[in-house]
């Protein structure tokens, strides 16, 4: 396959996106369903490249944010969506973690 643009580049607007769905999920519960779905629909796209065009890559992402690379990683942004807020809001501040994990893993 073809791609137009930059793996890194992908990636880092994908990450962008979710981390402004997990805002919104975080900041407002009633969101917290609607969003987090909506940031786990860019899951298998971010996996399926990272995985085609770098496996180094994909494997130390892997390492720093299972959720985003697993195989099984759409089921755990279900569970997450279906979460009580009290399991909710500590997981979402892992996540931020995560996310800046795979930020430095995409800057070397």
């Amino acid at each position: 396959m073809h791609y137009r643009t930059d793996l890194a580049d992908f990636v880092l607007d994908q990450l962008d996106f979710i981390q402004g769905k997990l805002r919104e999920a975080r900041d407002d519960p009633a969101s917290q369903k609607g969003a987090i779905i909506e940031a786990g629909g860019a899951i298998s796209q971010v996996r399926e490249r990272l995985w085609a065009q770098d496996e180094t890559r994909a494997t130390q992402c892997l390492l720093a944010f299972p959720a985003l690379v697993d195989r099984d990683a759409s089921a755990w942004w279900t569970k997450l969506a279906e979460m009580e807020r009290e399991q909710f809001l500590p997981e979402v501040d892992r996540l931020f973690n995560a996310i800046a994990a795979v930020r430095s893993v995409l800057s070397r």
